[in-house]
């Protein structure tokens, strides 16, 4: 059975992502994610992505406008969540697994884990 992981691809006015740094996970810390997270049986992936970026970003978002997508990584679908809009600044209020936020342009992203790079890349380059 594939698991559900949500993630949320924040893009600004500018066009840019923002990506939060790894740090203290034991996997891949160093390396630039998206914002996101594992889909448990009590919730939904609305609810999952919603709750994820209240509590790690401080934002309010509205997943039915959003665009979304899914990719197949190995036993895990992951669901993107497109946001060009939202509500509240945006902050790093987990600084426990995530060391810096940061925008950066689609043609200039830094090392990141393989789901965020294979999301990057599909929104980059969607199926036609």
């Amino acid at each position: 059975m594939s698991r559900l992981v949500v993630a949320g691809i924040l893009i600004n006015e500018e066009g840019s992502v923002l990506l939060c740094q790894r740090t203290a996970t034991g996997r891949r810390d160093g390396a630039w994610s998206l914002p996101g997270t594992d889909v448990t049986a009590a919730d939904t992936d609305v609810t999952s992505i919603r709750h994820e970026l209240l509590s790690s970003l401080g934002i309010r978002v509205d997943p039915s406008s959003a665009e979304t997508f899914d990719a197949q990584q190995d036993t895990r679908t992951l669901r993107a969540f497109v946001f060009r809009s939202w509500r509240g600044r945006i902050v790093n209020l987990d600084k426990a697994r995530c060391a810096n936020i940061r925008w950066f342009a689609l043609g200039d992203i830094p090392e990141v884990t393989p789901s965020a790079g294979l999301l990057i890349q599909t929104y980059r380059s969607p199926v036609e």
